[in-house]
């Protein structure tokens, strides 16, 4: 019954949502500390975190920022920002299916 999981980090922002039928993973703690380097989105994405499980959306960035999720009739509406208020992600999140944009 597990739709997603929401974890805190120093530095990092990720969202994964996964083509199996796996919870999808908020990373959120880009208001920390500075953050060094970049995830290559297009390996994350070939990437098998696990035997058999596949991931189908993956958005990282480590830019400071705060990130708001708000509740839907749908889900959730899931929105990154940086420090001037610009918008660095907007997901939805239906069940366990998370998209990103």
């Amino acid at each position: 019954g597990v739709q997603a999981t929401l974890h805190g980090h120093l530095h990092i922002h990720e969202a994964l949502g996964f083509a199996t039928n796996q919870p999808a993973s908020l990373v959120i703690g880009n208001g920390g500390s500075a953050a060094s380097g970049r995830i290559n989105a297009s390996a994350a994405l070939k990437a098998e975190p696990l035997p058999g499980v596949r991931l189908e959306t993956f958005h990282s960035h480590t830019e400071f920022g705060l990130t708001l999720m708000t509740a839907t009739p749908q889900g959730w509406h899931v929105q990154a920002y940086d420090t001037l208020g610009q918008p660095l992600a907007r997901c939805t999140l239906a069940g366990q299916k998370l998209r990103c944009a």
